[in-house]
């Protein structure tokens, strides 16, 4: 059995889909696995305008007080190592202009309705010659071109996609302006808040940095009660948690414990702990779980995931056609049952685990 269990974790019979969601006044979302980003903004289109805001307040989207960034500003001022293009690279060398420094602290110290109501009235346009001084991916690099104020119609070029990705533009500038503190406990939760976004946008590795995972904490200790921090923290280290005879990341326990404590009904969090049980030798969490909450379709998810790896095909295709009965909505559990029974069905992947945290609350 333990072997079985063991084939479970090196199959890799699952997908952990980290999804951020950031409200603006539609959402724009975006999805990313724990090896890479792997799809693009789902935009919908914000309705601000530069008369009226309706953006709700968030702590993301808030203002970065000027004296979170002010030695931040000054390092980039004086230093002579901030960034340097190189056949359109960034690179360490020379200073960055000092137009950029000041765009980059205006978008910081504006909040997040404030950015885009100017950006959308034509007031605050982004300068086109600081693009080629940052560092973007797939989701933030054509922020400088869908932004772009055309002086004929008064409009932006594409003001879905620029208010979409400016949310996620500007946790980047934050992050960019505040790399070199690593204070994170003495941080307002706006700022946390968008470093932890920059961090998720930036990760490429089967694994977040030990950076992400202070950054999460520190959330949760500015707002313990929020499922999203709570979350997060979780987020940080659930990586590691499934890769084949890794050690469970110190803090783990502590941090899921507690999102189950914040979130009890949050069934992502609970099909996360049953696996994690799964992977420390516990083979009957499932079966507890569903014993005690039988009208819960993930508890059947997790144990149908369980009993593949042990070989029992009947079992498993019991509990993914419950999961499907007592939650038809999910596509996932739709998906995988297909999957089960296909004549094609082998060791590849199947099942898939989604863990999303929703920075509405923050």
């Amino acid at each position: 059995m333990a072997n079985k269990k063991t084939s479970l974790m090196k199959d890799k019979d699952f997908l952990i889909g980290c999804a951020l969601s950031i409200l603006a006044v539609a959402l724009g979302i975006f999805l990313v696995s724990v090896h890479s980003l792997i799809a693009p903004f789902k935009n919908k289109a914000p309705t601000v305008t530069a008369a009226t805001s309706e953006i709700p307040k968030r702590f993301s989207q808030e203002a970065i007080p000027k004296s979170e960034l002010q030695s931040a500003i000054s390092s980039i001022s004086e230093t002579t190592a901030v960034s340097k293009v190189v056949s359109g690279k960034i690179s360490d060398g020379i200073l960055r202009p000092q137009n950029c420094i000041t765009q980059s602290e205006r978008i910081a110290t504006s909040s997040y309705s404030a950015i885009a109501a100017d950006l959308i009235s034509g007031a605050f346009e982004l300068d086109v010659t600081c693009d080629k001084y940052e560092t973007k991916n797939k989701l933030t690099e054509t922020t400088y071109e869908n932004c772009v104020f055309d002086r004929e119609t008064h409009k932006l070029v594409d003001q879905q996609k620029c208010l979409s990705s400016t949310v996620l533009y500007r946790a980047q500038v934050i992050d960019e302006l505040t790399k070199n503190r690593d204070d994170f406990r003495s941080m307002s939760t706006a700022l946390l808040a968008n470093k932890f976004i920059a961090h998720v946008l930036t990760a490429n590795t089967q694994t977040f940095d030990s950076q992400t995972i202070q950054i999460a904490d520190a959330l949760v200790s500015a707002q313990p009660e929020l499922p999203a921090a709570a979350k997060a923290a979780v987020l940080a280290r659930a990586p590691a948690v499934f890769e084949a005879g890794s050690l469970t990341p110190e803090g783990f326990d502590e941090a899921i414990a507690h999102a189950r404590e914040v979130a009890p009904k949050d069934a992502e969090l609970v099909e996360l702990e049953l696996l994690h049980k799964l992977k420390q030798g516990d083979l009957h969490a499932s079966d507890r779980f569903v014993t005690d909450n039988p009208e819960q379709a993930i508890g059947y998810y997790a144990r149908a995931r369980q009993r593949r790896a042990a070989n029992d095909r009947p079992g498993m295709l019991a509990d993914l056609t419950a999961a499907v009965r007592l939650n038809p909505t999910e596509n996932r559990f739709k998906e995988t049952l297909a999957k089960a029974t296909s004549s094609r069905e082998n060791a590849e992947e199947i099942f898939k685990m989604n863990l999303n945290v929703n920075f509405e609350e923050l």
